[in-house]
């Protein structure tokens, strides 16, 4: 038959469940079986008093029915007999043969006087278990769901912490910078002008400038800092090169 498929894998058990509700036959078998040559991949099977639909969905390695359902329409009830794998949900399962099953009644609407309150305690069953299976799932998600929120805070929290720490850092780095600057400066200017031959250079431009020095200039002329000329300034004070006017 079409649209069976093979069971590669070494065959587990299939789990056998059923379920039934009352119906009373209004016509004939003969009328049944007529209507039921319409369903598409099912055997048809004619019973003493019953007509059974199997549909086989998969065979074992030795290719006997695996996946398989078998509804028997009875002269005063509707029952499926199926089974369900390990590798499928019991509840996806239950669902697609209650569709499957009201398919089927769909076709016999005029043959069958179906019982409404035994069918929908069929159907009341599977979605109570439905429902448990939901709020379970549910749970377990808002759990979950609650936890990453807690794990979020904690990570801002973090963030925040490290945020702060960064820039206490940053501002850390940018005085080192600043003063990294200034000591390749001082470096430079000591590799230009040695202490002695800054000396001469303050000397010479006393000399030339009537015996007075402009810092700023000076340092503008032979670029090196104001802070190091400064220091040359009191140094040939303090050696008696220079007099301070008072």
């Amino acid at each position: 038959m079409s649209g069976e498929k093979k069971a590669t894998d070494v065959a587990i058990e299939p789990i056998g469940a059923s379920f039934k509700f009352n119906a009373k036959r209004k016509v004939t078998k003969e009328q049944i079986l007529k209507l039921m040559e319409r369903i598409p991949d099912a055997e048809i099977v004619d019973m003493k008093d019953s007509v059974a639909i199997i549909k086989i969905d998969s065979r074992d390695i030795d290719g006997a029915p695996y996946l398989f359902s078998i509804l028997y329409l009875n002269p005063d009830s509707i029952e499926m007999m199926y089974t369900v794998t390990p590798e499928i949900s019991m509840r996806k399962r239950q669902l697609e043969l209650l569709r499957y099953t009201t398919n089927i009644l769909a076709l016999l609407k005029d043959a069958y006087d179906v019982d409404l309150g035994s069918y929908m305690q069929v159907l009341d069953i599977f979605l109570e278990e439905i429902r448990e299976f939901a709020t379970s799932d549910y749970e377990k998600i808002y759990t979950k769901y609650d936890a990453l929120l807690a794990k979020e805070e904690e990570l801002l929290k973090q963030i925040e912490k490290y945020k702060e720490s960064n820039e206490k850092i940053s501002k850390d780095l940018i005085e080192l910078r600043e003063e990294r600057d200034e000591l390749k400066l001082r470096i430079s200017e000591l590799e230009k002008f040695s202490d002695d031959a800054l000396m001469l250079k303050v000397q010479e431009w006393v000399r030339e400038h009537g015996n007075e020095i402009n810092i700023g200039e000076f340092c503008k002329t032979y670029k090196v800092s104001e802070s190091r000329v400064e220091q040359i300034l009191n140094k040939m004070v303090r050696e008696g090169y220079l007099e301070t006017v008072r």
